[in-house]
């Protein structure tokens, strides 16, 4: 996908898509050398992380939590669970409800771990 957005052969609505952008995005992280792309990610948002549990993280990209909310990105690792909610080209409206609903599922499926809320 990134290779033909790169190259100009997506429709136009597909490269205004948050989808596309977040599965670029964090594709690149999660199938990438993730000391170059998902560290230095993490660090700027506040977490340093042992490279051991990075390398351990799992991606799941628009997990439907129970309440039916399904954030863009989720990455579980041993001792952190980040929730991601992208937004591009849109503003929040009336997603103040689906951010706290997706914090609240966030904050019970991380159970024990460290838990981070990423909007933006």
């Amino acid at each position: 996908m990134l290779q033909a957005e790169l190259n100009g052969k997506l429709p136009s609505e597909a490269t205004r898509s948050e989808d596309v952008l977040t599965s670029n995005v964090f594709g690149i992280m999660n199938n990438c050398d993730r000391s170059l792309f998902l560290m230095p990610w993490l660090e700027s948002i506040g977490l340093i992380i042992d490279p051991l549990y990075v390398e351990q993280a799992e991606f799941s990209f628009w997990q439907r939590f129970e309440d039916g909310t399904e954030p863009d990105v989720v990455i579980d690792m041993p001792g952190h669970f980040i929730v991601i909610e992208a937004k591009y080209l849109s503003n929040l409206g009336n997603d103040e409800t689906q951010l706290s609903r997706e914090i609240k599922q966030g904050l019970k499926a991380a159970k024990d771990k460290q838990f981070k809320f990423v909007f933006g």
